[in-house]
C-alpha cells in the first residue's frame, strides 16, 4: 500500500512557499514527534478556534499532506475562511524509507508507536500554546491517515467531535476492536477504481459496504432512511462523477455520509494535482470534510451520567431480566427504542412505535450489561443501565 507524491511537488511556486506552516515537535513515548501547524490568515492571539487534524498516507509526510491537501487540495483556504487551525502531524519514520507511517494494525507494518497518545497530548499541546477549543476537534486523513482517524473515532472518541476519510478504511479485523465511547459523526470519500485502497476490500482494508454498515450500526441508524444527492458533472474531463449518501436517523444526529466516487482512484478530488491518478473535479474534498464537521461542536457525551435525564417515567421490568422485559411510561407514547452492548453493538432497534408500553424478547441475548435508550413522539429521551442474569 504504498502512498508518495510525485517529484512535481517540488516545484511550488514561490508564492505557495510564502504561506509556510509552524513547524514544531515533542517528545513522547521515548520518540521526537514533529508537526506542522497552519494558522488561518486573520488569527490573533486569545481567539478561540476549531482545530483539524489531517494525516498523511504510508510512506507519505505532514509536509507532502500539507503540500497535497492544505495548498494544492484547498484545506488552507478552507481553513482561513471557516477560521480554524489544521496540524499535519508526522506519523514514525519508517525504517529505509524517506516517509511516515501511522499504527493502525497493518500486518505489514513495522511500527507500534502509541500514536493515539500522540494526538491525545497533542491537544492538550495545541491547547496550551494557542488555546484551540477543545469542544471542536475534528480528524481527517488521506489513506493510511484515513484508516488512523477511524483508529482515533475507535479509541478517542471522548476527544475527537467528528472523524472523515479520503480513501482510507479499517483493516480487517481491527473493527471487532473497535469501541467508541459514543456515537461518532464519520464522512467517508473513496474512489471505485481506487487501486491502492480497493473499494471492494482486501486483505489490508474492508469494503466500502462493510465499512459503511460497521458505522451506522455503530451510530445505530435507521438505514432505510437515506438521502441520496447526485452531484452536477460540472467537469466532464476528469473521469469521474460523485454521489453522497447520508443516513440521517441515526442516535443523537450523529450521522455517517458517504461519498462515492464512480471512476475515481487514490485522490483528493479538488487537488489541482491529478498526476496520482483520476481526480474528482466536481467537489472539493476539504470544504466538504469542513461543512461535515461544522455543525458538531460542544461537549461531548461519553457516559450515560453525563445524558439529560428524562422528563417522563419510565419503568423497565423486570431488571435483571431473563427472557424478555416491558417498557411502560404510562403516559408518554414510545417512538424509538435502542438496546447496545458495551462494545456499542446495537442487539434491538424499533423507530415505529406509537404506544406507551412495549415487550421486548431478550433470550438470544448474551448475559451482561446493555445500554437501553427510548425517546418518546414528543422527543423526551431516557436511557437506563439494563441487565441480563
Amino acid at each position: 500500500m504504498k502512498y508518495t507524491l510525485p517529484l512535481i511537488t517540488l516545484f511550488i511556486p514561490l508564492y505557495l512557499l510564502a504561506q509556510n506552516p509552524i513547524a514544531l515537535e515533542f517528545e513522547h513515548d521515548g520518540l521526537a514527534r514533529e508537526y506542522l501547524l497552519y494558522v488561518p490568515a486573520d488569527y490573533t492571539p486569545g481567539d478561540v478556534l476549531p482545530l483539524v487534524f489531517n494525516f498523511h498516507g504510508i510512506t507519505s509526510s505532514a509536509g507532502e499532506q500539507y503540500i497535497y491537501t492544505g495548498l494544492l487540495g484547498s484545506m488552507n483556504t478552507v481553513a482561513d475562511t471557516g477560521h480554524f487551525f489544521v496540524c499535519y502531524p508526522n506519523g514514525v519514520k519508517i525504517p529505509d524509507d524517506d516517509g511516515f507511517e501511522w499504527n493502525v494494525g497493518f500486518a505489514f507494518s513495522s511500527t507500534t508507536a502509541d500514536d493515539v497518545g500522540f494526538v491525545e497530548r497533542l491537544i492538550d499541546t495545541l491547547h496550551a500554546n494557542y488555546g484551540i477549543d477543545q469542544n471542536r476537534v475534528y480528524a481527517t486523513g488521506m489513506s493510511n491517515g484515513g484508516y488512523f482517524a477511524y483508529r482515533l473515532a475507535c479509541e478517542l472518541s471522548g476527544r475527537i467531535q467528528a472523524v472523515a476519510s479520503v480513501t482510507g478504511t479499517i483493516v480487517p479485523g481491527e473493527e471487532t476492536q473497535c469501541r467508541p465511547e459514543r456515537p461518532v459523526p464519520v464522512l467517508q470519500l473513496h474512489g471505485t477504481a481506487d487501486p491502492v485502497v480497493r473499494f471492494n476490500g482486501s486483505q489490508s482494508g474492508l469494503s466500502m459496504d462493510d465499512l459503511i454498515k460497521f458505522w451506522t450500526d455503530n451510530n445505530r441508524c435507521f438505514t432505510s432512511d437515506q438521502d441520496v444527492f447526485n452531484f452536477p458533472n460540472i467537469n466532464t474531463v476528469d473521469g469521474s462523477t460523485v454521489s453522497k449518501t447520508t443516513y440521517t436517523n441515526c442516535q443523537g444526529d450523529n450521522e455517517v455520509v458517504f461519498y462515492r466516487v464512480e471512476g475515481g482512484e487514490h485522490t483528493w478530488p479538488g487537488s489541482s494535482l491529478t498526476e496520482l491518478g483520476v481526480t474528482n473535479q466536481d467537489i472539493v474534498a476539504s470544504r466538504e470534510i469542513w461543512e461535515f464537521f461544522r455543525p458538531y461542536s460542544g461537549p461531548i457525551v461519553t457516559s450515560t451520567e453525563d445524558i439529560p435525564q428524562a422528563s417522563f417515567a419510565l419503568q423497565v421490568q423486570p431488571n435483571p431480566f431473563v427472557d424478555q422485559i416491558q417498557l411502560n411510561t404510562k403516559t408518554e407514547a414510545i417512538q424509538t427504542i435502542i438496546v447496545s452492548d458495551l462494545l456499542g453493538r446495537t442487539v434491538y432497534q424499533n423507530h415505529s412505535l406509537r404506544t406507551p408500553q412495549h415487550q421486548i424478547p431478550t433470550t438470544d441475548w448474551t448475559p451482561g450489561l446493555y445500554l437501553l435508550r427510548v425517546e418518546t413522539v414528543s422527543g423526551a429521551v431516557s436511557v437506563q443501565k439494563i441487565i441480563k442474569s
